[in-house]
């Protein structure tokens, strides 16, 4: 008898929802979990949208929003902390680091942190994203480019 009334509790709050949610549509309302949805499928299904709302976030980080910059420090770490993953297992590897997010102070200083956290430093890039193709073009044509234990992967 307990799991029929389960059921039957179950079965009415889906039947709810399914009418709060078609009430929303046919007024054109959207709640917070809406907003919430939508963020993720659109970024997931075109991340070059969070690139383009990178310079808003990093702009507001600079005037003083709290908010902000704890969003560029995040960022600044997990950028430090994939550095380092890449490089792990390489010997001796030159860390450098491109891109126009690094322009961002708290984005900069969070990556150097993680990176200076291990001993290590970032140099500066003698070029940018496709000169570091261009590089490994060559090498991989020379036969000099050895496969790299999770990233890079010659087949």
């Amino acid at each position: 008898m307990l799991l029929k009334g389960k059921t039957a509790l179950v079965t009415g709050a889906q039947a709810i929802m399914a009418g709060y949610a078609g009430r929303k549509r046919d007024l054109g309302v959207i709640d917070y979990a809406d907003m919430i949805s939508g963020c993720e499928a659109l970024l997931s299904e075109h991340p070059e949208v969070l690139a383009s709302v990178a310079p808003l976030v990093t702009a507001a980080a600079a005037s003083g929003d709290p908010v902000a910059a704890a969003i560029c420090r995040e960022a600044g770490e997990a950028l430090g902390e994939s550095l380092l993953e890449a490089a792990r297992g390489l010997s001796a590897p030159r860390l450098a680091a491109t891109g126009g997010l690094l322009r961002s102070e708290p984005v900069r200083a969070a990556l150097d942190a993680v990176v200076g956290g291990v001993g290590r430093a970032v140099s500066p890039a003698l070029g940018g994203a496709l000169d570091g193709a261009l590089v490994l073009a060559g090498e991989l044509a020379a036969g000099r480019l050895h496969a790299h234990p999770t990233y890079v992967h010659l087949g």
